[in-house]
């Protein structure tokens, strides 16, 4: 039921009682009219007093139920407020908890976005990390690669000087040992029919000579060390100058010190300049 027809029904529920009882009351004043007339006169008030005093109390709870109506409307249309509120206020929480849904669903979206942006960052460092590495490693390949080439430089130079030098061998570097002496020792070479000394250029007969044998002794006195350099023809010659020098050592205070390599026949050998 609609509220116009629902007040409309309850003002009709009050005014019909109101009015049989007017109607009432006045067929009462109607019956006692009569035998009021008819009976000794009486202090009594004036029915139109009485009339009025009920017209006004009728009146009275007339507007006390008017107010009372006005009332309830009121807290009708209140309630139809509140309802008409709450109904707003349920749609308003419906369309948060979607929209709340909707949030929480791009929050897992973007989650796993995030997780995914880290996982490529991740990647991105260990590719950095390992394009450093190889950074490092090429600069230290790069340094050994010319570290290699210098030393294959020098290599190869020395390749070239062994080359142009080939058949040439130092008389320093061939003999072996040392001796007290600290300067260069007498090389001698002995060849097939004499005997060199080195580099002097000194020739001594393939028999020691009383000459040759005081030649001999006047270079040990200075140089107590001589290397003898045998060719493959000149062991016969070497045991001859080597038996001397070991008979003069027996007779000598200061022995000679006395050192031997064989040498290849083509060998070139290299002399340090004259003392």
């Amino acid at each position: 039921m609609s509220m116009p027809n629902r007040s409309l029904f309850m003002m009709a529920g009050f005014f019909v009682p109101v009015l049989f009882c007017l109607i009432g009351i006045g067929a009462f004043v109607h019956l006692i009219l009569p035998i009021q007339e008819e009976t000794p006169p009486a202090p009594i008030p004036p029915i139109e007093n009485k009339n009025a005093q009920a017209l006004e109390d009728i009146e009275k709870r007339i507007l006390e139920e008017e107010g009372n109506i006005r009332v309830l409307k009121q807290e009708h249309d209140q309630a139809l407020m509140r309802s008409a509120e709450a109904d707003r206020n349920q749609r308003v929480l419906r369309d948060l908890e979607n929209v709340s849904a909707e949030m929480q669903e791009e929050l897992e979206e973007i989650q796993e976005k995030a997780k995914a942006v880290e996982e490529a960052n991740d990647q991105a460092r260990q590719n950095n990390q390992r394009t450093a590495k190889l950074k490092a490693q090429k600069t230290d390949l790069g340094k050994a690669m010319r570290e290699a080439d210098t030393e294959l430089k020098k290599l190869a130079n020395e390749l070239v000087k062994r080359q142009e030098n080939r058949g040439k061998f130092s008389a320093m570097s061939l003999y072996g040992g040392t001796s007290n002496c600290r300067r260069i020792p007498i090389f001698a070479e002995c060849r097939g029919e004499s005997l060199i000394i080195q580099p002097e250029g000194l020739t001594l007969g393939r028999e020691p000579t009383p000459n040759d044998k005081s030649l001999i002794l006047a270079l040990t006195k200075r140089v107590p060390y001589i290397v003898f350099f045998i060719r493959p023809d000149g062991f016969e010659i070497f045991e001859k100058y080597r038996g001397f020098l070991l008979e003069e050592n027996a007779k000598s205070q200061i022995p000679v010190d006395i050192g031997y390599e064989p040498v290849d026949r083509d060998w070139v050998l290299v002399y340090p300049d004259k003392d």
